[in-house]
């Protein structure tokens, strides 16, 4: 069976068992996983690259999850972003 690791706490998760998961959780990971996107290039000004890339993701969410909650993860991955200018380390 196929598990998914989870970005934020590095926990496995039976991947059978992530469509069960809480969607708040879903949507974190989505998140982390924007977040990394973001950092490599991604293009968030176009939903249908966001779209792609959280399909394409190894966790292979499930696309009404996606559709339903990209937004939102969108959102979160860019106040990830916003955090993390703001608190370089050695800028003070």
């Amino acid at each position: 069976m196929n598990k998914v690791v989870s970005i934020e706490t590095g926990r496995e998760i039976e991947s059978s068992h992530s469509a069960n998961a809480g969607t708040e959780m879903l949507i974190q990971e989505m998140a982390y996983q924007l977040f990394a996107g973001i950092l490599g290039g991604l293009n968030t000004a176009s939903d249908q690259q966001v779209i792609e890339y959280l399909f394409n993701a190894p966790q292979r969410y499930h696309q009404r999850l996606i559709l339903n909650n990209y937004r939102e993860a969108l959102y979160e991955a860019k106040q990830m972003m916003i955090a993390s200018e703001m608190f370089k380390p050695g800028e003070v």
